[in-house]
Parts: C-alpha cells; sequence; structure tokens
C-alpha cells in the first residue's frame, strides 16, 4: 500500500510538471502571437497612413491644379490664342519670304563653321539672353500692373510665338528634313522653360487687370488683392524661370545645334 501511495504521488507530480511545461509552452505561443499581431498593427498604424497620405497629398495637388487651371480657363484661353496666332503668323511670314530674302548658302555656310567649331561668348550671349527675357517678363507683369497697358502682353506673347514659328518655317523651308532637327536644337531647349512661365504670367495679369475692371468699373464682387498678389507670384516665378531659360540658351541650346548641325 505505501508503494502504491508513492507510485501514485510521483505520477501526480509528473502530471503537475507536464501541465505546468504545456501551459507554459501555450503561453509562450500565446505571447508569440500577440507580439505578431501587435508587429502587424504597429505596421498598419505606420505604414498604411503614410500611403494614404501620399495619396491624399497627389489628389489634393492634382486637384488644386484641376481648380487653378478651370477658374483661370479664360485667361489661359486667350493667352494660348495669342502665342498660337504668333506661331503661325510667323510661320506663314517665313513661308511667303521671297527665296532672295534668305539666302540657303548663307544658312549652310553658318552650320559648316559650327561643324568644325564650337560657338565662343557664350557670357555675353547669356548677358543678352538675360536681359532681354528679364525685361519682357518685368515688361509684361508691369503692363498688367497698370491694366492699361495689357495690351503689351499680348504684343510679348505674340511677338515670342512669331519667332518660333518663324524660325521653325524658315529652317524648314530652305533645309528640308534637317532643317527641322536644326530648328528644334536651337529654339526648342530654352523655349521649353521661357514659354510656360510666359503663360503663367500672362494668365495672371490678364487675371489681375480683368478682376481691376470687374470691381472699378462694373461694380462687381472681385478680390483685387488676392489677384495682385497672385500676379506678383507668377512675376518672381517667371523670372526665376527666365534666368533658367537664359542659361539653357546660352550654354545648352547651342551645343545641341552643334550636335545637330554634324548630322545635316
Amino acid at each position: 500500500m505505501a508503494s502504491l501511495s508513492m507510485v501514485k504521488a510521483q505520477g501526480l507530480r509528473h502530471d503537475a510538471r507536464g501541465g505546468s511545461r504545456n501551459r507554459s509552452r501555450r503561453g509562450l505561443m500565446a505571447a508569440y502571437r500577440l507580439s505578431g499581431l501587435a508587429f502587424a498593427r504597429l505596421q498598419a498604424h505606420t505604414l498604411w497612413p503614410v500611403g494614404v497620405y501620399k495619396m491624399a497629398k497627389a489628389r489634393i495637388r492634382s486637384g488644386l491644379a484641376y481648380e487653378h487651371v478651370r477658374s483661370n480657363m479664360p485667361a489661359y484661353a486667350i493667352v494660348f490664342a495669342v502665342l498660337l496666332t504668333g506661331i503661325c503668323f510667323g510661320a506663314v511670314y517665313a513661308s511667303v519670304m521671297k527665296e532672295g530674302q534668305v539666302s540657303a548658302s548663307y544658312l549652310e555656310s553658318g552650320l559648316a563653321g559650327l561643324r568644325t567649331s564650337l560657338p565662343t561668348g557664350q557670357g555675353r550671349a547669356l548677358l543678352s539672353s538675360l536681359g532681354f527675357n528679364l525685361a519682357t517678363a518685368g515688361l509684361m507683369w508691369l503692363s498688367g500692373a497698370t491694366v492699361v497697358g495689357l495690351p503689351l502682353v499680348f504684343f510679348a506673347l505674340f511677338m515670342r510665338g512669331f519667332s518660333c514659328g518663324f524660325t521653325v518655317a524658315l529652317m524648314v523651308r530652305e533645309m528640308s528634313g534637317p532643317g527641322a532637327a536644326v530648328a528644334v536644337a536651337s529654339v526648342l531647349p530654352h523655349n521649353m522653360v521661357a514659354l510656360p512661365a510666359m503663360i503663367v504670367l500672362g494668365m495672371a495679369s490678364i487675371s489681375f487687370a480683368w478682376s481691376v475692371v470687374r470691381k472699378k468699373l462694373l461694380g462687381l464682387d472681385a478680390d483685387v488683392q488676392l489677384a495682385f498678389a497672385r500676379s506678383v507670384a507668377a512675376a518672381i516665378i517667371a523670372a526665376i524661370a527666365m534666368v533658367v531659360a537664359s542659361f539653357v540658351q546660352a550654354y545648352i541650346s547651342p551645343a545641341l545645334l552643334v550636335l545637330a548641325s554634324r548630322f545635316v
């Protein structure tokens, strides 16, 4: 009997040890699962909002851009119409010029010089381009600020479009396909920066002038101060863009022109 009771006691102690081990294992597994769940929740709370924030920020930006373009659509339409009119007039004028006014041999001789040597005087070209581009931006802003000088904004846009259309059309007429490559290399790089700046500045100048006319002459509600602040901001951005365009015109456009001339 004594031995039987000892065996039972040992069995109970063994069961107790086994049960405690099982409970400890279950506790460890539960803790592991809870830690994994906590980590997943931490990822959800840290990474997911970042993605949502980025998406929301992109949508807000796109929505603001859309709202800006939509609210200023008439001004943008006028600017684009004037610019395209200048491009068309320049292209037509180049196509109707007499053959003797511009000689293809003169253009060919200039390109032949570019094939053998790089253009010099980039510093003077930069200063000249800076002066012209900044003067154009300042004239456009000042013309819009005075309201009565608004036609000068249209004149600046028209002449920029005219020069682009004339140059491209003349090169294509005199040199056919190779002339198009030369024209693109000489006209496109800096105008990719300058033209958007002029478009935005022209839109802001027109919007400010129209807000003044609405409030002073028509007696309608218009936020003149906000329109003026936007025109100043557009002028600053346009001035910075014009500086960049001048550097491109002085240093990058000649290099592209040399490269294009060697394939003509």
